[in-house]
């Protein structure tokens, strides 16, 4: 499971670049292959969706400093 918090944009990456391996070290890593074939693993990326997408989303208050139309 990968980022937790909402502005933790990087952590969503471990899980998929660990899927990633696992799909191409599988039938090539006799560990990989074994695991795969005995265990359900399932990936989740990004358990805060919602928050991910607020925060994807969120006008930096820092941003529209100077700008009387964004105020």
């Amino acid at each position: 499971m990968g980022e937790h918090h909402a502005r933790e944009w990087p952590s969503a990456e471990i899980p998929m670049e660990f899927a990633i391996y696992l799909a191409q070290q599988f039938g090539r890593d006799a560990r990989v292959t074994k695991l795969l074939k005995r265990t359900r693993i399932v990936i989740v990326p990004i358990i805060n969706a919602d928050g991910f997408i607020a925060s994807r989303t969120a006008v930096d208050p820092a941003d529209t400093l100077g700008d009387p139309v964004a105020c």
